[in-house]
């Protein structure tokens, strides 16, 4: 209700007052997705709240609009788009991490929002600020590029190499995103990493490699993938320069 919110700071409300949980009225904003959020975070910014204030969860109101979008319908990630849109044009910190140890690069991947990686990326964030924690299926160490490795989000993949991601980053397992593109059966996303240059010979802390694990889960389409040999360079033929003439008397 962005017009009830703009009477209540009109007469004196606090714009930085946290609840009992610590969530600012933006941190608020930001995590209820309704019909009027984008107004009442742009009201809200207009007032100068501070947008790094982060809650019990260690979330900024950046992080909390990013992990508050779940269902993955495309009304929904473009209202989040718009939402961090805003927050990051109000210098919200890109490589603040919540309690879990998650920034928001990754919590963008996870969402397979392409927009939003693009703009974070944008906005300075680390290519390869890892997770520092573990929660579910993210390791600790995991970078944006080993979540859409994961999630075989292709596009999402070429955008963080190209801004320069670590391809064989480990985590705490020692798997690189090959790994987890193998793991999860992605067999485009395999080829994209031995394109970029990607160890398919690579131990993890188990010494299992990417090509015995396919061999694990009986994917013969990788493993072919895997043990495929790269073809060498051929190096350029180049015209061979005729002698010159022998000059008399030389």
């Amino acid at each position: 209700h962005a017009d009830v919110a703009r009477l209540l700071l009109e007469a004196g409300a606090s714009k930085d007052r946290t609840t009992i949980d610590d969530k600012t009225p933006l941190c608020l904003a930001a995590e209820l997705e309704h019909s009027g959020q984008v107004q009442c975070i742009q009201l809200m910014l207009e007032s100068r709240a501070d947008v790094n204030i982060a809650n019990q969860g260690g979330r900024s109101p950046l992080l909390q609009a990013l992990s508050s979008t779940t269902s993955g319908a495309w009304a929904e990630v473009a209202q989040c788009t718009k939402v961090a849109e805003l927050l990051l044009k109000a210098r919200a910190n890109v490589e603040k991490t919540d309690n879990m140890g998650k920034p928001a690069l990754v919590y963008a991947c996870e969402k397979g929002c392409t927009d939003m990686v693009k703009m974070l990326l944008e906005a300075g964030a680390e290519v390869n600020q890892s997770c520092t924690h573990e929660l579910g299926d993210t390791s600790r160490g995991s970078s944006a590029l080993h979540r859409a490795a994961a999630r075989g989000r292709l596009d999402i993949a070429r955008m963080l190499l190209s801004a320069r991601a670590e391809v064989d980053k480990v985590d705490a397992n020692g798997w690189t995103p090959l790994f987890k593109a193998v793991r999860h059966a992605h067999s485009e996303m395999v080829q994209l990493l031995l394109d970029a240059g990607a160890d398919r010979l690579k131990k993890d802390s188990s010494g299992e490699s990417p090509a015995s694990i396919a061999t694990v889960f009986g994917d013969e389409d990788i493993v072919r993938l895997l043990k495929k040999k790269k073809e060498p360079t051929q190096p350029s033929k180049r015209p061979r320069l005729a002698r010159p003439a022998a000059h008399p008397g030389h």
